[in-house]
């Protein structure tokens, strides 16, 4: 079995964490991982939205899929588009890990202390609006690459903090659970801050990994790593940005839990507008799996018309 990823050391890691959920159950199973280049990877000198958005990083994977060179595909879940080729799917996820954001300088500990004009690094206007609810002073810059890219881009000075998903980070053994702390990097101290996620919610899909698939292929494999709770949480969140109509600029967020029977939603939206609004949704699972998936899109598109109601 092939597994295409990029070959970012972070694509890479979070394909090898695939690779050994199915060797875990699969132990005979020969599985490899095949490194491919993709538009968004190549292109860091242009916004995404330029360029062709999400799609930038998953195309040429999925066309690997559809020539039959690989068997798989592993996607951060943030960055699959809505739309997929209808001869692949989405067939599972795994457990999902710290969906927050995490502020990072080698010079301010906390992102509310920064002075005004602190330059913060963000392709993402989710971010820098939230960024900005937090401490007015701060301006956004953009910035593109992966997540060694972007410390270099903040240690040589281009900016005064980064934000980034704390998954990632965790992925590669750069955080550890404290609230607050730093790591070191080639001599360089990166200080660092998990944003509170009651206040600063993160995109659809964060800290999800993805496994996409040939539609009816790999089933058996695919069921024995899947994390269903995950789903749930994918699930609604995917149903709320395709609500919204989200490109990858687009200032939505989205934070789904489950607790005991519940999923609790909290969404924010900010449309034109430079402040964003926000919905809490909760809603009751029952015991069946098709029915709860439903249950959670629905709830997902439900928080979304009620944010474009608001912001109409």
């Amino acid at each position: 079995m092939k597994i295409g990823t990029r070959k970012s050391r972070l694509a890479v890691i979070q394909a090898e964490l695939v690779m050994s959920a199915i060797r875990e159950h699969f132990p005979m199973l020969d599985v490899e991982l095949t490194g491919l280049d993709t538009k968004g990877d190549r292109q860091l000198n242009r916004s995404l939205s330029d360029f062709g958005g999400k799609g930038a990083f998953t195309r040429e994977i999925e066309r690997a899929m559809l020539e039959g060179s690989i068997d798989l595909a592993v996607h951060s879940a943030k960055d699959l588009p809505l739309d997929l080729p209808e001869e692949l799917c989405i067939g599972a996820v795994l457990k999902r890990e710290d969906s927050r954001d995490v502020w990072i300088s080698c010079h301010y500990a906390r992102m509310k202390d920064c002075p005004d004009k602190t330059i913060v690094g963000t392709g993402s206007r989710r971010r820098a609006l939230q960024a900005a609810e937090i401490n007015p002073g701060l301006e956004a810059g953009d910035i593109r690459g992966n997540v060694q890219t972007r410390l270099k881009k903040l240690s040589d000075g281009h900016y005064d903090g980064i934000i980034l998903a704390a998954a990632g980070l965790k992925r590669l053994g750069y955080l550890t659970d404290e609230d607050r702390g730093y790591f070191v990097l080639e001599g360089i101290r990166y200080y660092y801050e998990y944003l509170p996620d009651n206040r600063f919610l993160p995109a659809a899909g964060q800290g999800i990994i993805a496994v996409e698939a040939r539609q009816n292929d790999c089933r058996e494999i695919l069921e024995a790593i899947h994390d269903e709770e995950s789903w749930l949480m994918f699930t609604a969140e995917r149903a709320f940005l395709g609500e919204i109509g989200g490109g990858c600029n687009e200032a939505a967020a989205i934070s789904v839990r489950q607790s005991g029977r519940k999923l609790l939603i909290k969404a924010r939206y900010a449309g034109n507008s430079d402040r964003m609004a926000t919905v809490d949704e909760e809603i009751t699972l029952t015991e069946w799996i098709d029915r709860n998936r439903q249950i959670a899109a629905d709830a997902g598109k439900r928080a979304a018309k009620s944010l474009l109601k608001r912001r109409e």
